[in-house]
C-alpha cells in the first residue's frame, strides 16, 4: 500500500474541501489523554531548515532521539497503567497534565517519566517553534508576542541577547525556554531547565523553547554553540508563539492585555 504523505493529504483534504487545513501542531498529542503517543509529524522536509540547521541534524534528531523519548515514554506509561501503585489513575492522563503533576507520579516512575515525558514534549514543542527561513528574512512577532516581549525586554533584540547569554550559560545538556508566568501575567520569563525537566513541572507555561543538547547542532556548529544560536533566532515561528499564548489563555490572566 502506497503511504501518503502529511502534505498530499492536506492537498487532498484542501481541494476536496474547498477549505485551507492547518497541519497538526508536534505538540498536539501531549494536550490529549492518549493510550500511546505517536512520533508527530514534522511540519517541514528534513532538509527546509537549511542553511541554519541543517538535513541530517534534523533527521538524526529526529528520527533517532526523539523516537528513542517517544517509544520510552510509551513503555513507561504501560508499566505505571498496569502496576498496583496508588494514584496510578494519572498515568491515563494527558502527558501535559502527568508533567504538571510530577510530584505526584510514585518515586518508582517519577525520574523516568520527567526525563522521556519531557524528552517526547520538548522535542514537539521544538519542531513546532521552528520553521523554514532560507533567506534569513527578519520576522515579526504577533500582537500578544509582541506586547509581551515589549512588556519585559522593551524590544525583540534585546530578547535574543538574552536567550543568547541564558543559553551559552548552560552547563552540559538541557533547554532554554520562554514562558508565560500566571502568577506575572503581563510578563514573560527566560527559564533554563537541565536535561529534559519542563517548565510545566514548575508552574510555567513555555511558549519557545532552544535546544542546547549538543545533539541539536553539533554535526553542523560542532562546539560552537553560539553559532547555532544565531542561526536558530532566524528560524523561530512567531506564529506558534503567538498560537500557544492564546491556547494558554493568557489573555485572560490580566483585563490589560
Amino acid at each position: 500500500m502506497w503511504k501518503l504523505s502529511l502534505a498530499f493529504l492536506l492537498f487532498y483534504a484542501a481541494i476536496t474541501t474547498g477549505k485551507s487545513v492547518e497541519p497538526v501542531p508536534p505538540y498536539e498529542e501531549a494536550f490529549q489523554a492518549r493510550e500511546e503517543y505517536s512520533l508527530p509529524t514534522l511540519p517541514y522536509n528534513y532538509s527546509d531548515l537549511e542553511p541554519h540547521i541543517d538535513e541530517e541534524t534534523v533527521r538524526v534528531h529526529y528520527l533517532r532521539h526523539h523516537a528513542a523519548y517517544t517509544a520510552q515514554l510509551n513503555h513507561v506509561l504501560q508499566v505505571w497503567r498496569n502496576s498496583s501503585e496508588e494514584g496510578k489513575e494519572l498515568a491515563s492522563k494527558s502527558l501535559v497534565e502527568i508533567l504538571t503533576k510530577i510530584n505526584e507520579v510514585p518515586e518508582k516512575y517519577q525520574h523516568h517519566v520527567r526525563n522521556v515525558g519531557g524528552g517526547y514534549f520538548n522535542h514537539a514543542l521544538y519542531w513546532a517553534t521552528l520553521t523554514p527561513n532560507p533567506t534569513s528574512e527578519d520576522r515579526e512577532p504577533g500582537p500578544l508576542t509582541d506586547h509581551l516581549i515589549y512588556s519585559t525586554f522593551e524590544n525583540k533584540e534585546r530578547l535574543r541577547k538574552w536567550i543568547v547569554h541564558e543559553a551559552l550559560d548552560i552547563f552540559g545538556s538541557g533547554n532554554l525556554w520562554l514562558c508565560v508566568d500566571p502568577k506575572l501575567p503581563k510578563h514573560i520569563t527566560i527559564y533554563s531547565l537541565a536535561n529534559q525537566d519542563t517548565p510545566f513541572s514548575h508552574g510555567l507555561f513555555p511558549i519557545l523553547l532552544v535546544d542546547v543538547w549538543e545533539h541539536a547542532y553539533y554535526l553542523k556548529h560542532h562546539n560552537k554553540r553560539v553559532d547555532y544560536l544565531d542561526a536558530w533566532w532566524n528560524l523561530v515561528n512567531w506564529k506558534t508563539v503567538e498560537d500557544l499564548i492564546k491556547r494558554y489563555g493568557v489573555n485572560q490572566f490580566h483585563d490589560e492585555l
